[in-house]
């Protein structure tokens, strides 16, 4: 299956430890990095490609312009779509997101998220799968997910940043008739708060990761529910190898709060 991480210049510098951590935990596939200037990028491993959209200039702020002429030209029917500031943190579960890749391939499904924070808007489906209401919420969330081309075609609208696909898109997937399916949430959740929710099954997503910048601020970031961005938690030596990267300087004050073992979010 293929997978695209869509980023941009200001985020060269954390493709090395992306590529480190994706391997780490998702080996053997081949990932495409779509971005802008390939001539500040690191060494990349074999399974990595680098695709320039062109100069990033040209586009301003907008995230879907650059990618409309490259999806067009896409000859697979479905692929991951991922971001390049949200990596991963721990072992990808192949054997359920194949259930779910199946439901793509035999048309049951036109996206399927790889995560669990939706699972407040969701509706019995199958054994270990629900799908998401027609009436929730970020329907076009831009959370790790498989998607049909010509459904994700569908939202990809000229100059939409990646915040407007997700929210501008909202009414019009409100309403479209479309099967999303969702790795079914843990037994035991008596919460009906959407944010509990989140936290309580996140350790049945599919795919965890981390989101390492929120509006260009690097994790962590106190005084929020989730300073390290990661509902499903982050370790120590991946918190480490991402700061090494991040600013190196800092890395010692933030090695000196770690704990060995303690899984952070």
């Amino acid at each position: 299956m293929r997978i695209l991480v869509t980023t941009s210049d200001q985020y060269l510098h954390l493709l090395k430890p992306y590529t480190i951590l994706f391997n780490k935990y998702w080996p053997n596939q081949n990932v495409t990095i779509l971005g802008f200037d390939n001539t500040g990028i690191p060494e990349l491993p074999n399974n990595f490609d680098f695709v320039s959209l062109g100069n990033q200039n040209d586009f301003e702020n907008y995230w879907s312009d650059p990618l409309i002429p490259y999806i067009d030209e896409v000859k697979e029917e479905y692929f991951v779509i991922m971001v390049g500031d949200f990596f991963l943190t721990d072992y990808v579960d192949t054997k359920r997101l194949k259930l779910l890749e199946d439901e793509i391939i035999s048309g049951n499904a036109d996206k399927a998220l790889l995560d669990t924070h939706l699972s407040a808007y969701t509706t019995e489906y199958k054994t270990n799968i629900r799908k998401i209401l027609q009436d929730a919420p970020y329907r076009t969330t831009l959370h790790p997910s498989i998607w049909k081309k010509e459904y994700f075609k569908k939202y990809l609208k000229p100059k939409l940043t990646a915040w407007d696909f997700e929210v501008q898109n909202m009414p019009e997937s409100q309403c479209d008739g479309t099967t999303i399916v969702i790795p079914a949430c843990p037994n035991g959740i008596t919460s009906t708060d959407p944010a509990e929710i989140m936290l309580a099954s996140a350790v049945n997503n599919i795919i965890k990761a981390t989101n390492v910048y929120v509006k260009g601020v690097p994790f962590p970031r106190w005084g929020t529910n989730l300073p390290w961005g990661s509902p499903a938690g982050i370790k120590k030596e991946d918190i480490l190898l991402i700061y090494d990267y991040i600013d190196p300087t800092k890395r010692p004050k933030i090695e000196s709060i770690l704990e060995d073992g303690k899984i952070y979010k």
